[in-house]
Parts: structure tokens; C-alpha cells; sequence
């Protein structure tokens, strides 16, 4: 005999049976309130949620990714604000409208972050993509296709627009230069770099 469900959810017993669905919309809602990378890392990795995640990984978004499974995070991987994994589409529900008789299914695919990547701000990983290793992602690409090894690729749709070592080389002269600056310093220091680049004759 099922259990009486009350008009809040409860069993007469107290113990509140949540639909698969139900428990979706409070682990997204949960995720999104952790407030620091480290506590969405930390829970990604305890309730073991992705496809696998592997060690020195930064989480930022905080959307909960859908389809998780399908998402695979290697080494050292750093993951900016505002990323979006896309694992489906939901064409199929314009496909059965066009062809009632056909039951089509979602289209799915997978995502691999290899070792060594930066995904930046506000970009999008399409299905069926693999990123890396040692591959940087500029902020508010949309990646469509493979970025292969080495590769710093940008804009809409993605394409090939520097290396990962001329990144890194440029990062490491500055960080020789601004590691002792105090915070003030630093900004008083950045703004002259910014009009100096603007200042500089053709």
C-alpha cells in the first residue's frame, strides 16, 4: 500500500518522498547559493556529479551543469563565471511536430576538458567538444569544434586566435614586475599600461 501523501509532501510517517525532478530544482537552487568556487568545486566533487574531475580544477559558474554526466574535467583546470556546458538541444520537439509518426530522441553529446585549460567568462561549450590540453577559451566564445593542444581560441563561432605558451610568457613578464605591488599600486600601475598602449603613435 503507497504511503498518504500529504498537502505538503509529507507521508504520515514525516518523511517527505521528493520526485527525481524535485530533487533537481533544490540541488541546482543549492549549488547556486554556495558562495565561493572552492564550496561548487568541493560539491561537484563529493556527490560525485560530473562524468569525472580531477585534481586543481576551479569551478566558478554557478550553474549547476545540465546533464552532468556527459562532462568530463581533467587536471588543472580553471573555469570562469558564467560558462555554459551545453550538453543537449531539444529539436525534437520540433522534429515531432514536423514528423508526428517518428519518436525522436534527445540529441546528447559529450565534453571533455583535457589538463592544463582556462575557460573564460561567459563562454559556451557545444556538444561533442574536447578542450586541450594546455588550451586557453577567451571570454563569450562559442566553441563549436575541437581546440586542439597549445591553441588560444576566441569569438563567434571559435576559432584559433594565439598560443597557450605566448599567453603564459606574456603572464610570467608580468607577474616578475607586479608580484611585490600593493593593491593600489597595482591599479595606479595597470592604468598607465592602459593609456601608454592608447598614447603610443601609429
Amino acid at each position: 500500500m503507497k504511503p498518504h501523501i500529504g498537502s505538503l509532501g509529507q507521508t504520515k510517517k514525516g518523511v517527505y518522498n521528493m520526485t527525481r525532478e524535485e530533487k533537481m530544482f533544490f540541488r541546482r537552487l543549492w549549488f547556486y547559493i554556495l558562495p565561493t568556487q572552492k564550496k561548487r568545486t568541493q560539491y561537484l566533487r563529493k556527490h560525485n556529479i560530473l562524468g569525472s574531475l580531477g585534481n586543481n580544477v576551479r569551478f566558478q559558474p554557478r550553474i549547476y551543469p545540465t546533464d552532468p554526466k556527459y562532462l568530463r574535467i581533467h587536471d588543472n583546470v580553471a573555469i570562469a563565471r558564467d560558462v555554459n556546458f551545453i550538453m543537449h538541444d531539444i529539436m525534437q520537439f520540433v522534429f515531432k511536430a514536423v514528423d508526428p509518426d517518428t519518436d525522436y530522441q534527445v540529441h546528447r553529446g559529450c565534453i571533455e576538458i583535457m589538463d592544463n585549460v582556462f575557460i573564460g567568462s561567459g563562454a559556451q561549450i557545444c556538444p561533442g567538444v574536447r578542450i586541450g590540453p594546455n588550451a586557453i577559451v577567451a571570454a563569450g566564445a562559442i566553441v563549436t569544434q575541437d581546440v586542439p593542444s597549445g591553441e588560444v581560441w576566441g569569438g563567434v563561432p571559435a576559432k584559433k586566435i594565439g598560443n597557450f605558451e605566448d599567453v603564459r610568457n606574456r603572464r610570467k613578464a608580468e607577474s616578475a614586475i607586479v608580484k611585490n605591488m600593493s593593491y593600489d599600486e597595482r591599479a595606479e600601475y595597470e592604468w598607465k599600461q592602459f593609456y601608454l598602449l592608447r598614447d603610443k603613435p601609429e
